[in-house]
């Protein structure tokens, strides 16, 4: 192959990686995700092919962002820019889609697919050979192992991912669209992940309420909620993660924290996390003084626990904490922006994953993570882009 030839595949290349790192190896991921930033920055000043603007100017508001999380401490250290190597995801994944033309955004549609599907060989063939194991975990709140280093919420998102391009692009014959879609529906629905299943179902709303009349929407809703409540009685899994539910919120108690109940453990979290900003008024205190304040508050509270997170599982308690009312102002403008522009070019597809994104950041800090930050991106630049003709 001739080096134009590859230099030519280059985003596609790049994008594969991207996603083998995201499955495979945080250390890929995040190499990938350094070359690929300094390849958009030296084509975009030596090429003269079409940045969508649009895109770009979004990609780079975090980073102006950061600064109101910063200033705030007066001895700045190199680690306290950790925050800010996370959001420089979105610049770089942005100049890597932004230099590809229509065809090569179908292969990276393509190299999507395939990423789900293949990494679903992992928690399923485990579920198949340890089947006694998996309803013990989820007996226990847990879920089966996944890639991405056990991150099963967000690996459910990167599923549901792949679900929301089958719904918006036609990549296949219609029979094998229709089998995968269904395949991608049933293991979202079977994995048993929350946050998946509430992001399911805002993907079938939001891309089959524009799509169909109203009453066969109704129709389809209540279908859906039939199908869901057989599932229930018929799939341990799902029985065992709703059980589980139920109990840990009945045996929810604030003035005890114990890690052993997820959803406890969360809201007494979230619960000091409010009351920082509501009682204390700790907001504005920097991105990086956010855990040993939350740690400080936690203990005062329960003296003989050790907090494990140096976040509290809620994103937009985050942005307060770290820079006040008007920083969260400014990163739900940036941060609904995407959809305001689905809406106004019918982009469904915009829309639905900035929903998405937005639900599951309310329990938890979905975009402080490197693999929640690289989904947000991916996804959204992926779709922003006029795709008319695929």
């Amino acid at each position: 192959m001739k080096v134009a030839e590859i230099y030519r595949r280059l985003p596609v290349i790049f994008c594969t990686l991207l996603l083998a790192g995201l499955l495979w190896s945080r250390a890929l991921l995040s190499i990938t995700e350094a070359v690929v930033l300094l390849y958009g920055i030296i084509l975009f000043f030596t090429q003269s092919f079409s940045f969508y603007k649009e895109s770009i100017v979004w990609s780079l508001c975090p980073l102006l962002f950061f600064g109101l999380g910063l200033y705030q401490k007066n001895n700045i250290e190199l680690k306290d820019f950790d925050y800010l190597l996370t959001l420089a995801a979105y610049p770089s994944i942005a100049f890597l889609i932004s230099a590809t033309n229509n065809k090569q955004r179908i292969q990276i549609f393509y190299c999507l697919i395939a990423a789900v599907f293949i990494s679903l060989l992992y928690p399923l063939g485990w579920y198949i050979l340890h089947i006694k194991e998996a309803h013990l975990l989820y007996g226990m709140g847990q879920s089966l192992p996944t890639f991405m280093d056990a991150d099963h919420v967000r690996y459910g998102l990167f599923i549901c991912s792949g679900l929301l391009v089958l719904l918006q692009y036609k990549l296949f014959t219609k029979k094998i669209q229709t089998i995968l879609i269904v395949l991608l529906v049933a293991v979202i629905i079977f994995m048993s992940v929350r946050t998946a299943w509430v992001a399911l179902i805002i993907i079938l709303s939001i891309q089959l309420f524009q799509k169909t009349k109203w009453q066969y929407f109704l129709l389809g809703f209540f279908l859906f909620a039939l199908i869901c409540l057989t599932t229930y009685k018929l799939v341990p899994t799902i029985q065992q993660k709703i059980n589980y539910t139920i109990y840990d919120w009945q045996m929810f108690n604030p003035k005890v924290y114990t890690a052993d109940f997820s959803d406890g453990a969360r809201r007494n979290i979230n619960r000091i996390a409010w009351e920082m900003i509501t009682i204390k008024h700790q907001s504005n205190i920097g991105w990086s003084n956010i855990p040993p304040i939350l740690q400080e508050n936690f203990h005062q509270q329960y003296p003989t626990k050790i907090l494990e997170y140096g976040w509290p599982f809620n994103q937009y308690l985050f942005w307060v904490i770290g820079g006040g009312w008007w920083t969260l102002i400014l990163f739900l403008i940036w941060f609904l922006y995407p959809a305001l522009s689905g809406w106004k070019k019918s982009n469904n597809s915009l829309l639905s994953w900035t929903f998405v994104i937005a639900v599951s950041c309310l329990v938890e800090c979905t975009l402080n993570y490197q693999y929640g930050v690289f989904l947000h991106a991916f996804v959204i630049f992926l779709l922003w882009h006029d795709t008319k003709t695929i």
